[in-house]
C-alpha cells in the first residue's frame, strides 16, 4: 500500500489479541481489521477506522471523529444480530438501547432486516439509506417503522437518501415531514456522492 513513508514497513501488527477494548477482529484470510480495510504484516501504512464487533455471525463498525460523533455502518447485517452484538461488546446502555449520530440501514433498508423495536434500540440523528429501488430498497415498511419510532420517541431525524425511490415517494405521501419530524434528504442525481454534516 501506498505511504507517504516508505520505509516503514509493518513488521508487527499492532493487535496481539482480539480484546473488547482493543476494536479489531482477526480476519480468516489472515491479518487484522480495526474497521478500516486489513492489515497486514507488510503493509506501508496503518489505516485507522472504528470499532469492530459481531454477533459471530456478522461484522459492524461503530466509527467516531475527533469531535465525538458516532456512526454505526451495518452493511448486510440483520437487526437482531446487530443488537447481540452490541450487547456483547458491551455498547448497550442500562435499558438495552444506543443512541449514535449516524446510522447506516442495514442492507439497503431492507424490511427483511430491521423491525420498529430496532429503530427504537439503535437510535441515530441521521439515517442512510444507500439504494437505487431495486428489490423494493429501502422497503416503505422500513421508512414507515423509523419515521414511527422516532415520533413514538418525540425525536426530530433525517434520513439520507442516495436515490429517490418508489418507497421515498410513499413515505412522503404517507408521513408529512413537518407534522412527523423527519427531514428526507437525496443526492443530487448529478453527483456521485452526498456530503453529511453532523453538527
Amino acid at each position: 500500500y501506498w505511504s507517504g513513508t516508505p520505509g516503514d514497513v509493518i513488521t508487527k501488527l499492532p493487535f496481539a489479541a482480539w480484546q473488547p477494548a482493543d476494536g479489531s477482529l482477526p480476519l480468516t484470510g489472515g491479518g487484522r481489521t480495526a474497521g478500516g480495510r486489513p492489515l497486514h504484516v507488510g503493509d506501508r501504512s496503518q489505516d485507522v477506522g472504528g470499532r469492530v464487533f459481531s454477533d459471530g455471525r456478522s461484522y459492524w463498525v461503530l466509527g467516531e471523529d475527533d469531535q465525538g460523533n458516532t456512526a454505526i455502518f451495518t452493511g448486510d447485517g440483520r437487526g437482531d444480530h446487530l443488537l447481540q452484538g452490541l450487547g456483547q461488546a458491551g455498547l448497550l446502555d442500562a435499558n438495552g438501547t444506543i443512541h449514535v449520530n449516524v446510522l447506516k440501514l442495514p442492507h439497503h433498508g431492507s424490511d427483511r432486516n430491521v423491525t420498529k423495536t430496532f429503530f427504537k434500540k439503535v437510535t441515530a440523528d441521521h439515517y442512510i439509506a444507500c439504494a437505487n429501488g431495486k428489490d423494493g430498497n429501502p422497503d416503505l415498511s422500513t421508512l414507515r417503522w423509523l419515521v414511527q419510532a422516532a415520533m413514538d420517541q418525540g425525536r426530530n431525524i433525517t434520513i439520507h437518501c442516495t436515490n429517490k425511490t418508489k418507497s421515498t415517494t410513499d413515505l412522503l405521501d404517507e408521513f408529512d415531514p413537518q407534522t412527523s419530524g423527519y427531514k428526507l434528504k437525496f443526492r443530487a442525481t448529478n453527483q456521485r456522492a452526498m456530503t453529511l454534516t453532523v453538527s
